[in-house]
Order: C-alpha cells, then structure tokens, then sequence
C-alpha cells in the first residue's frame, strides 16, 4: 500500500538532512532550521491529509514511513493535524497541533517545540489556537524534542468542521505512528543484518552463527508483520467504516508496539548491547 514515489522522495530528502547535525542541535533545544526548509522547499509540511481515497491515505503514511525510517526529527504529524484544521505553516511560522492524554482533558495539553511554534490543541469538544508564551516547564521527549505543558483552559473553542472529529483525528494519529515505528523498525532490521554480516567473532561472521540467524529470522518477521497491518488498516481507514477503522487501526498499532519490544531485543542482543548507551 505504500506509495513508493511519495515515500522514495521523502526518504531521500530526510535521509539528506536528517543527519548528525540536525540531531545534535535538536538535543541542544534548537529548532532544526535547515531540515524543516527542505520540507516546506518541497511541500511536505503542508501534505494534505485528505482521506477522500486510498490514495490518500496511503500518501500520507509513506511520508510517516519515510519520517520512522531515518528518525527526523521534525513534527511533520502535528503540522499536518494543524493544516488538516485549516492552521497552516511555514518556513518560518509552524503551527502544532497537539492532542490530550485524553479526549475530554482541556486544562493542559502537552506541546511539541513551544518556543518555536504556536500550538493548536484539539480534544472533543473540538479546537483552539493557543499562543507559544502559554507553555511552561520545558521537558524532553523520549527522543529527546522539547515539550512543554500548555494551559488550555481559558482557550476559545471551536467546533470541528464537517466530517471531523476528535475520535478521526486519534485514530489518523495512532495510524501514523505506526507507520513510524514501522520505518524504525525496517531500520533497525537494516542496521541490525548489517552488523551481523561485518562483525567476526570466534573466527566467523555472527550471521553465520545458526542461532544469530535464528533471531534475525524473528525479526524480520516482526518486521514484515507490521508492514502487513499498516497497510490493511491503511486500506481501511479510507473505506469510513467507524468500526472498521477502529480495528484494524488498534491492530496496526498493537502489532507495531508487540514488534518494537520483540525487535529491540534482538537488536540489543546481536549488537552486543553496545546500544544501552547513546554512543
């Protein structure tokens, strides 16, 4: 179901500028400039999030792939929730939506880059731009982003526009992320072989060990599973079937997460567990 043009070119853009140095100045809170120019050079900060069709759908998790495979550090997802909402972004002016621990909480919600962007938070009742300067206690996400908690209690606001809802834009969201970890995972598989073919150890290559090879197949399986079910929940989530869509968007999600335990583990095992650390 992916689409191969869409996600070929994001995945040489973002593996262009996705680099050591984009990652290093993400870690040090600085909005990574250069990397989000190329986007908007290219038009993927405002990918429409259209789901009209299959097509579309399926266009828009290619570049969630593309974004999993090389790790860019960029919120292409929040923007597109913002533009989806009619919040557009720039090179030098980004909007983020950002979604509750749960659909019901307004109080505060949890903000990508506050000091670089103004946010738009979204919960049932439907949505409100929220001003950057409203944002306290600047944190780091697990992959390092800084994050911080947006008061959202005295917002304005709106209802969603027609054909829009809470429960839609979770389930496009939770989608996305798998098709993320879908990429990370294809990447780790990639890393993982690689490390397997090169490194010699009691006089061969580890890969040649039948039980390295045992745990390889594994995740490659892991691998291939996830694959498989983000792409049926893609083929379904553009149908509008509610219940449907629900199901096969969990399962996506479920089979990305049971994949990401399985796959870590055997990457950290083959790889020695050198990659406990950073370095």
């Amino acid at each position: 179901m992916t689409d191969t043009l869409i996600f070929d070119s994001a995945l040489r853009l973002l593996g262009d500028h996705a680099n050591a140095a984009a990652f290093a100045a993400v870690e040090r809170g600085e909005w990574p400039a250069n990397l989000w120019k190329a986007l908007v050079g290219a038009g993927f900060h405002e990918f429409p999030c259209g789901l009209a069709t299959e097509d579309d759908c399926a266009s828009a998790m290619a570049l969630y792939h593309a974004q999993g495979r090389t790790a860019a550090p960029v919120p292409l997802l929040a923007t597109h929730i913002a533009a989806w909402l009619g919040h557009e972004s720039s090179a030098d002016a980004v909007t983020l939506a950002a979604l509750p621990r749960t659909p019901h909480q307004t109080a505060q919600v949890i903000a990508a880059w506050p000091a670089h962007a103004t946010s738009l938070a979204c919960t049932s009742d439907g949505c409100a731009p929220l001003g950057a300067s409203a944002s306290s206690g600047i944190t780091r996400s697990y992959c390092g982003e800084p994050q911080g908690m947006v008061q959202a209690g005295q917002a304005q606001w709106q209802p969603f526009a027609s054909g829009i809802s809470f429960d839609l834009i979770w389930q496009f969201c939770a989608l996305a992320r798998a098709a993320m970890m879908r990429g990370a995972l294809e990447h780790m598989l990639a890393l993982t072989v690689d490390y397997a073919n090169t490194r010699v150890q009691f006089g061969k290559a580890l890969a040649k060990q039948q039980a390295i090879q045992h745990q390889l197949a594994v995740m490659a399986e892991e691998v291939a599973a996830t694959g498989v079910a983000v792409d049926i929940a893609v083929r379904a989530f553009a149908q509008g079937d509610d219940s449907q869509r629900w199901q096969t968007v969990a399962a996506a999600k479920i089979r990305a997460g049971e994949a990401a335990g399985i796959a870590a583990a055997v990457a950290h095992q083959v790889h020695g567990a050198i990659g406990f650390t950073q370095e």
